[in-house]
C-alpha cells in the first residue's frame, strides 16, 4: 500500500496497515479513531502530548501493524483501542460503539469479545 492511501498516514504517520480484502457492502469500521487525543502529567510544567488529533479507521479484514520508535504512542494508541486506557480528547469506537461512555464492565467485554491484542512481551509463554 503506498504511504499516501492509508487513512492515519496524515495525522499519525507512526501505523502500516496491510489491507486484506474488502468486504461487500461493508458497514462501520470495526475501528474508529476521531480526533483523540492523549497526555500523561510529567511533574513539569508541560505534559507529555502522546497522541495530538489521531483520527483514522480500520475496515472489517484488515490488519494493521503499529510501528515507530520508542516513546512515539504506540501502546498508548492500543490501550485506546482496547478500551483500556481513556483519551483525553476525541472518540474511539469499536464496531461503531463509542467506549468513552461505558462502564469498565461493559469495555470489559468488549475486549473479551471483540478485541484480540498481542504484546510484545512473551514473559506468559515460557518456552519462547
Amino acid at each position: 500500500m503506498t504511504g499516501d492511501t492509508h487513512p492515519f498516514r496524515h495525522r499519525f504517520p507512526l501505523i502500516d496497515a496491510v489491507r486484506g480484502p474488502k468486504q461487500r457492502g461493508s458497514m462501520s469500521p470495526v475501528l474508529e479513531f476521531r480526533d483523540v487525543v492523549r497526555t500523561y502529567p510529567t511533574g513539569g510544567a508541560e505534559p507529555l502530548r502522546a497522541l495530538r488529533g489521531v483520527s483514522g479507521t480500520v475496515e472489517a479484514g484488515q490488519a494493521v501493524a503499529v510501528t515507530g520508535r520508542s516513546g512515539s504512542g504506540k501502546s498508548t494508541l492500543i490501550h485506546l483501542a482496547a478500551g483500556i486506557d481513556a483519551p483525553d480528547a476525541g472518540e474511539v469506537l469499536v464496531t461503531g460503539r463509542a467506549l468513552g461512555p461505558m462502564s469498565d464492565a461493559e469495555r470489559t467485554r468488549v475486549r473479551r469479545d471483540l478485541v484480540g491484542l498481542v504484546f510484545q512481551f512473551f514473559h506468559l509463554l515460557p518456552h519462547l
